[in-house]
């Protein structure tokens, strides 16, 4: 058994089955207990279906949790046949690699299962090339860095305890037989301002990207504007939250941008995400708004 192998064994058998998974094994096995004990064999075999069932409904589960949260688990475990269940994100791409501009890390996403082969390619491809375009830029940046660093002073040996960063990474917000929701970020250590977002969200039942308009309608930009102004004014008391006076979205006059990033999150509500500075400083980061539907 290799070390990464192990590794993926140790994640699976970490992860936590969920709570309401657990409420319903109780009650299936509670019903199963309180019926007669007839001792009639059909009736012992439709048990032991019952709990075969039980069982591979948690082992499943779990696969699934761990296939969609832990990138060396969904690597380790490509290649294994699933039955009953198609991952609709696998790791394909999990990497490190160093020259003698920058040393990265890389790990993006494959969209798979759609019925729309299609949307399902396209989704791929710009994955792939924003991934490319971002590596490339980041690789640029870094060799005008290491220019001024040797033209000040500096040496190729120092440069290289120094060497830029770059990181390509996911993160799921949502996953079920209904709905994707994922981003992509890239960043270098050369600055925070580099990095870049990319949110997905994909209708699972329609194969279609979804969009505010297509869940709040044609007045989507007033519905969260007003939901974004609601939440701020409740959080003015909070000396952790603090926002610019004369930002474009406090101004009545103002809203949100309509090409605003948006993610789902698991209780399926929208996040809308504001870039760094956009709207308050830059120690809160990326300030998100959860609208409640």
């Amino acid at each position: 058994m290799n070390n990464e192998f192990k590794k993926a064994k140790k994640e699976f058998e970490s992860i936590e089955i969920p709570q309401e998974l657990n409420e319903m094994i109780n009650k299936t096995i509670n019903e199963n207990n309180n019926q007669k004990n007839s001792g009639n064999n059909q009736h012992k075999k439709k048990n032991k279906l019952k709990t075969g069932l039980i069982a591979g409904l948690v082992a499943g589960s779990v696969f699934v949790v761990g296939l969609n949260t832990s990138a060396t688990f969904a690597k380790t475990v490509y290649a294994a046949p699933v039955i009953g269940y198609i991952a609709k994100v696998l790791t394909f791409v999990d990497y490190s690699f160093s020259n003698d501009l920058v040393e990265g890390e890389v790990s993006i996403p494959k969209v798979e299962g759609l019925t729309d082969k299609e949307l399902e390619a396209k989704i791929n491809s710009q994955i792939q090339e924003k991934m490319n375009i971002a590596l490339k830029e980041a690789e640029e940046r870094a060799a005008e860095y290491k220019k001024a660093y040797i033209e000040t002073g500096g040496t190729e040996e120092e440069y290289e305890k120094k060497k830029i960063e770059i990181k390509v990474d996911y993160e799921i917000k949502a996953s079920n037989d209904k709905l994707l929701s994922f981003v992509i970020t890239s960043c270098d250590s050369i600055a925070a301002a580099y990095a870049e977002y990319t949110y997905y969200n994909i209708n699972l039942e329609t194969d279609e990207i979804i969009t505010l308009k297509s869940i709040f309608g044609s007045e989507y930009v007033d519905i969260i504007t007003d939901n974004v102004l609601k939440q701020i004014e409740e959080q003015k008391n909070d000396e952790t939250k603090v926002y610019f006076e004369d930002s474009n979205i406090i101004q009545e006059s103002e809203k949100i941008r309509e090409d605003i990033d948006f993610y789902i999150n698991e209780d399926k509500n929208v996040v809308v995400v504001f870039d760094k500075y956009e709207i308050a400083p830059g120690s809160m980061g990326r300030v998100e708004f959860e609208i409640i539907n």
